[in-house]
């Protein structure tokens, strides 16, 4: 048995209830992004790299993109603690330590895909799992 029939044989058990067509598409689909920004070409990029660099093969990249959701849960709940009927200004270690966590959120999205593809585990489960991270950021980052 080949990598590739390996690799059709468990995304048929974990999608047994998608037609073999679904199932196809999944294994044809390659994503492709780009982002032709000055900030992340000249500055985000370059420190994920140098992040990558010190990050070890063992650490799995959805756990990365799972430390950066926790980082975004955090603030929020500080936030209700410190001021539950949001009237009046926060402590400002609670905004410093928000503001920390949303930068430190901002890098691990960025690292997590960059370690899928080094260490050869880039999924679509992986993808949709990033982006569903991304979309609950923005529901939560918008009301704070």
């Amino acid at each position: 048995m080949t990598v590739l029939d390996t690799k059709k044989l468990k995304l048929r058990q974990q999608f047994r209830y998608v037609p073999v067509e679904g199932v196809r598409a999944v294994l044809a689909y390659k994503y492709r992004s780009k982002d032709h920004s000055i900030l992340y070409k000249h500055v985000m990029s370059p420190f994920a790299d140098f992040l990558l660099k010190i990050t070890p093969y063992s650490l799995a990249p959805n756990l990365i993109t799972l430390l950066g959701l926790v980082c975004n849960i955090v603030p929020p709940i500080l936030c209700y603690i410190y001021r539950p009927d949001l009237s009046g200004p926060l402590i400002p270690w609670v905004v410093w330590l928000s503001s920390a966590l949303w930068i430190t959120y901002i890098h691990l999205d960025n690292l997590d895909g960059k370690q899928a593809r080094r260490v050869g585990m880039s999924t679509p489960m992986g993808l949709l799992f990033d982006h569903q991270t991304d979309a609950l950021t923005t529901t939560i980052q918008v009301p704070v």
